[in-house]
């Protein structure tokens, strides 16, 4: 076999393209017989200048994204991912297409799975593409998902 695969890195943000780009996780890691790893990165926050009146505080927000990426991370495990396929769980801040290039290489992952959010025009300017990100500085292949692609979706076999 040419390619050869041990283990799948399924970024999250929990979003729904992000969503589509796992269950095509899930759907490769259970015809190769690979482990799944789930990774979900809460962003970094620009911390206000001391000059600025804030209506909350950045380090409580920071552990509230934290703690509520867990919970949203174990939930998405236990009900998104099928029973007995193995699984591991990854949370990590930082910027999120670093993140994911260094738990790829971190983990010894053979391929990403991603969603591609589908940004174009201005959007895609301004704020560029996770993916294409992750694709310039990943190990491994990435495999990308695109949002709204009906030829993408999964076909789940009993």
């Amino acid at each position: 076999m040419l390619f050869r695969t041990k283990r799948i890195l399924s970024p999250i943000d929990f979003s729904a393209p992000s969503r589509k780009g796992l269950a095509a996780a899930i759907e490769l890691a259970e015809r190769t017989g690979c482990e799944l790893v789930l990774l979900h990165v809460v962003p970094l926050l620009a911390y206000r200048a001391p000059d600025i009146d804030a209506r909350y505080a950045i380090p409580e927000y920071e552990r509230f994204l934290w703690v509520e990426g867990a919970r949203m991370l174990d939930e998405t495990a236990k009900n998104e991912v099928p029973a007995g396929l193995p699984t591991r769980k990854v949370l990590r801040n930082g910027t999120p297409a670093q993140e994911i290039a260094e738990v790829a290489r971190e983990e010894d992952v053979d391929v990403i799975v991603m969603a591609t959010h589908g940004e174009t025009g201005w959007r895609h300017l301004l704020f560029g593409s996770v993916a294409e990100k992750v694709m310039r500085a990943a190990h491994c292949p990435v495999l990308t998902v695109r949002r709204g692609d009906e030829a993408t979706e999964p076909t789940r076999q009993p």
